[in-house]
C-alpha cells in the first residue's frame, strides 16, 4: 500500500488546494492511505505567496535563516517518510478555463513519469536543468510531482479539477488512452520583449516559423511556449520557451 502525502499552499496565495485540506485531511483506499498537510499557513493567513522567503527554493539550505527555510526543513523530514509527494499549487493569476494545466518533474525516470498518469494535463514540465532545482522540493524526494493548476474565475471548477486528480491518485487509476508530452525550457521571453515584437502565445501552442526567427531560434525545428502570463503588471517573464524531450 502507497503512503502519500499532498502539499496544499507551499506558496500561501495557492488557496485552490486548500480546499482539499479541509475534505480530505487524511485516509485510506485498498491501495494506498494518504495525508494532506498545508505547505506555508502564515503564508496562507495573509494571502501571499511567503512571508519572508520563496519556500519552495528553500529545501536544500544549509543554514536556514528566514521563516521559510525553517519551515522547509520541518517539511522535509516529515515529507521524506511518504514514498509519493504530490505538491498542489496554482498559478499566481486568473487566466482562461481553456489553458491548461502543468506538471512539473524533478526527474524523467519511469518512477516519477509513472505519478503523471494519474493526472488529467498531458503536459508535463522538467525543472532539471533549471539553476534552482537542487533547492526545490522535487530535488529532495524520489518520487515527487508539483501540479500546477491554471487559476480561473471559478474557485469551485478549479477544486473539482483537483478533487478528479486527487481521487484518481489514491485510487491508482490512471486517465485513460493519453499521451503525455514532456519538456524542456531553453529560454524565457519577458514582457518587455512581448510588447516589443508584438508577440502573442497561447500555453503549449507550437510557434512559427517568424516567432522562432524574432526569437533568435530559427535553427529549431519545434519550439513550443509554456508558462504563458498575459497579465502585463507581473512580473518580467512573458512565457517559457521549451523543447519537447
Amino acid at each position: 500500500m502507497k503512503k502519500i502525502l499532498f502539499i496544499a499552499c507551499l506558496h500561501g496565495n495557492d488557496l485552490a488546494g486548500h480546499k482539499l485540506f479541509q475534505d480530505y485531511p487524511y485516509g485510506q483506499t485498498d491501495k494506498a492511505e494518504w495525508d494532506v498537510l498545508i505547505g506555508n499557513p502564515y503564508a496562507v493567513m495573509l494571502n501571499t505567496p511567503y512571508v519572508e522567503s520563496d519556500i519552495s527554493r528553500a529545501f536544500n539550505v544549509k543554514n536556514p535563516k528566514t521563516h521559510e527555510e525553517k519551515y522547509a526543513q520541518l517539511l522535509k523530514k516529515k515529507f521524506n517518510l511518504y514514498d509519493e509527494v504530490f505538491d498542489i499549487r496554482s498559478t499566481p493569476h486568473i487566466g482562461s478555463s481553456a489553458w491548461d494545466d502543468t506538471i512539473y518533474i524533478g526527474s524523467t525516470s519511469r518512477d516519477v513519469l509513472d505519478l503523471c498518469q494519474f493526472i488529467e494535463t498531458p503536459h508535463i514540465l522538467s525543472e532539471i536543468a533549471q539553476p534552482s532545482y537542487k533547492e526545490t522540493l522535487l530535488a529532495n524526494h524520489p518520487r515527487a510531482v508539483s501540479i500546477t493548476y491554471q487559476k480561473t474565475y471559478d474557485v469551485y471548477s478549479d477544486y473539482e479539477r483537483i478533487l478528479a486528480d486527487f481521487e484518481r491518485i489514491v485510487h491508482r487509476e490512471p486517465v485513460r488512452a493519453q499521451e503525455k508530452k514532456v519538456y524542456e525550457r531553453i529560454s524565457t521571453v519577458t514582457q518587455e520583449q512581448k510588447r516589443a515584437s508584438h508577440l502573442e502565445f497561447e500555453n503549449f501552442h507550437e510557434l512559427s516559423s517568424d516567432d522562432k526567427s524574432i526569437l533568435g531560434f530559427s535553427n529549431e525545428k519545434q519550439l513550443f511556449a509554456a508558462e504563458v502570463d498575459k497579465n502585463m503588471e507581473a512580473g518580467d517573464s512573458y512565457c517559457s520557451v521549451c523543447r519537447k524531450i
